[in-house]
């Protein structure tokens, strides 16, 4: 999955990770393959996910991301993110 860019990984210290955030259960989450597909590879897509982003409101003054939104449960996070991502025109 990782080699056909469904999956977001990246290497650390010679090994190969791959975040617990873009699993549910053993489930890859559907929102991943569409993510990394419509902005061409794993490092952007995980560059848009991580850093904050103004757009998304911020809590206790700091910028909020879309993966601080995915690990807070924010069950509108996933369709926003492909929608947005879709709509930037890169897929």
């Amino acid at each position: 999955m990782f080699a056909r860019g469904l999956l977001l990984g990246f290497r650390s210290k010679g090994t190969l990770q791959f975040p617990a955030w873009q699993f549910d259960g053993t489930e890859i989450r559907f929102w991943v393959a569409p993510v990394i597909e419509a902005l061409g590879s794993q490092a952007a897509a995980l560059h848009y996910i991580a850093v904050p982003r103004k757009s998304l409101g911020t809590v206790k003054g700091c910028y909020q991301s879309f993966l601080a939104k995915i690990l807070a449960n924010d069950p509108a996070v996933p369709d926003d993110m492909v929608r947005l991502v879709r709509a930037l025109g890169h897929h």
